[in-house]
């Protein structure tokens, strides 16, 4: 009886902190909305990281901005890191597949690792249904680069410069990710 008393008043005293976490707004984003979790927007804040600034400018096709947004995984933790997974997953169809497989090929390992296994848990979370197909399905791009797989062939592929985020020299160029005799045709020409 005492157990269930104690427990009773804990689960009183922890009910008004739960919807804080649980807070989510959307924001507007180019052709469609993004959801945007306000316990990330507090951390971004804390951090000085400059959340929906980044989000605007991703949405004018900002490369850079886009990289930053990614790196930003390695900053947040817990849920706010699912729920900032929830943003990327659902900046893929605003932003384009092929754009946002350009930007994961430059990440380092670890964070292409981290970036995948938050969308993937993203997308239990997400409320856009089309979302929730596997990934390979409707972003066969951001799936190949997140799996360090070559990226499939697709005639607008450019070759990020990661410090400047704008097409290298030479954007043609086969993707840093592609197997060495991706440029070849068949036959060993």
């Amino acid at each position: 009886m005492k157990k269930s008393l104690v427990f009773g008043v804990l689960v009183l005293l922890a009910l008004p902190l739960m919807p804080a976490g649980c807070q989510n707004a959307n924001t507007t984003t180019g052709e469609g909305s993004v959801e945007v979790s306000e316990g990330v927007l507090r951390t971004a804040k804390w951090m000085k990281f400059d959340y929906n600034g980044n989000l605007e400018k991703i949405k004018r096709n900002d490369n850079k901005a886009l990289m930053d947004f990614l790196d930003f995984h390695a900053a947040v933790d817990g849920i706010d890191g699912i729920n900032h997974g929830v943003t990327c997953l659902e900046l893929i169809p605003v932003v384009s597949d092929n754009s946002f497989a350009e930007v994961l090929v430059l990440l380092k390992p670890n964070l292409r690792k981290l970036v995948l296994d938050r969308l993937v848990l993203a997308q239990g979370r997400t409320k856009k249904e089309v979302l929730r197909k596997p990934l390979a399905e409707w972003a066969p791009a951001t799936w190949a680069a997140l799996n360090n797989k070559p990226i499939p062939a697709n005639p607008n592929f450019r070759k990020i410069d990661p410090e400047t985020g704008k097409p290298a020299s030479g954007s043609d160029a086969v993707p840093a990710n592609a197997p060495a005799d991706a440029g070849k045709r068949e036959g060993g020409q």
